[in-house]
C-alpha cells in the first residue's frame, strides 16, 4: 500500500516537502508537522460525528435504534458502535437507553404521567415488563417501591 492510497494528494505534498528538506532533522520535522495536522483534522471530524450523534439522540429522546442513528449519520452500525465505544466508553444502544430513561424521569418529575401504562407507551417501552426492567436497572428499585 502506498502513502497516496491512505492520504491521497496530501501524500504528494508531504513527499515533496521531505525531498526538499536539507537534512534528516528537517525531514523529521516536516513529517511530524504533517502528521500532527492530519491527527488534528481527524479529531475534529470525530468530534463532529459524535456531536451530530448526540443531537439526533437527544432530539429523538432516546427513541431511536442504532440502525436509524447510523442511517442519519450515513455510517454503518459497526462504525457508530466503534465511535461511541472509543469516545463515550459506552455503546450507542446503552446511551440511547439512558437518554430514554432520563426523559421518563423528567416526565415523572413534571407530573405529566399518572399511570405506568401511559409511561410505557409514551417513552417507547414495548410493554410493562420492559419498562420495569429498565427502571430497576437504572434506578435500582422497582417502580412500585418508589411510587408507594
Amino acid at each position: 500500500m502506498l502513502l497516496e492510497d491512505l492520504w491521497g494528494n496530501e501524500a504528494k505534498w508531504i513527499v515533496e516537502e521531505v525531498q526538499s528538506a536539507h537534512d534528516v532533522t528537517q525531514m523529521i520535522e516536516v513529517v511530524e508537522h504533517r502528521l500532527l495536522q492530519l491527527l488534528h483534522r481527524s479529531e475534529i471530524y470525530s468530534d463532529q460525528r459524535l456531536q451530530w450523534s448526540m443531537q439526533y439522540i437527544m432530539a429523538s429522546q432516546g427513541l431511536l435504534s442504532v440502525r436509524d442513528l447510523a442511517g442519519q449519520l450515513s455510517y454503518n452500525e459497526r462504525n457508530v458502535r466503534r465511535i461511541f465505544q472509543k469516545e463515550q466508553g459506552v455503546s450507542p444502544k446503552e446511551l440511547l437507553s439512558i437518554i430514554q430513561f432520563q426523559n421518563l424521569l423528567q416526565g415523572l418529575y413534571k407530573g405529566n404521567l399518572t399511570r405506568f401504562t401511559d409511561m410505557d407507551v409514551q417513552y417507547g417501552y414495548y410493554d410493562q415488563s420492559h419498562f420495569i426492567h429498565h427502571f430497576k436497572r437504572f434506578y435500582g428499585l422497582a417502580p412500585n417501591q418508589v411510587f408507594k
